[in-house]
């Protein structure tokens, strides 16, 4: 059981895994080490990769990590970094990056005086919380509701098994 505080008020209560995932918490993350903590279900391995479903039971959203020795049908946890995740208004061609999630953003949020914004999008499952500087964020126009693509490379992505 794990309880998450803000000033004096407790924003999530429950398992690690979905209080870990949780946007009020992913919120509250200011530091560079935040990562998306998200429930996911191994499909499959193929070479260097392993593809899994975002979302508990595994959902429709498709992701490609690096190669890890969660079996096939396994429930697992993928941490990928905020600021590994990158924001475009249309959906990129010619990339090496293999995950392209299109989305709409949910909110969009100031971090203190770091001159970042996190912007949480909607992708058909569990919310991803990207960081990206003001600057990106006016540039783009990024407000609540706007249709994106996300962007984020394989090797950004860590299974991560309950026991680790």
């Amino acid at each position: 059981e794990v309880v998450v505080l803000d000033a004096g008020r407790v924003v999530a209560q429950g398992a690690p895994r979905e209080v870990l995932a949780d946007p009020e918490v992913v919120a509250l993350e200011e530091g560079d080490g935040f990562k998306n903590l998200l429930p996911c279900r191994v499909v499959s391995h193929r070479g260097a990769t392993t593809e899994v479903r975002l979302g508990e039971n595994g959902g429709p959203l498709r992701l490609l990590t690096p190669s890890a020795a969660a079996a096939p049908g396994s429930e697992v946890l993928v941490a990928i970094p905020a600021h590994e995740i990158i924001i475009a208004l249309g959906r990129p061609e010619g990339i090496s990056a293999l995950n392209v999630l299109p989305g709409r953003v949910r909110e969009i949020r100031a971090l203190g005086n770091d001159r970042l914004v996190t912007a949480q999008v909607d992708a058909g499952g569990p919310p991803l919380t990207a960081k990206v500087t003001d600057l990106a964020c006016e540039t783009l126009g990024l407000e609540p509701d706007l249709p994106v693509y996300l962007i984020i490379k394989t090797a950004a992505c860590q299974l991560v098994a309950d026991d680790d």
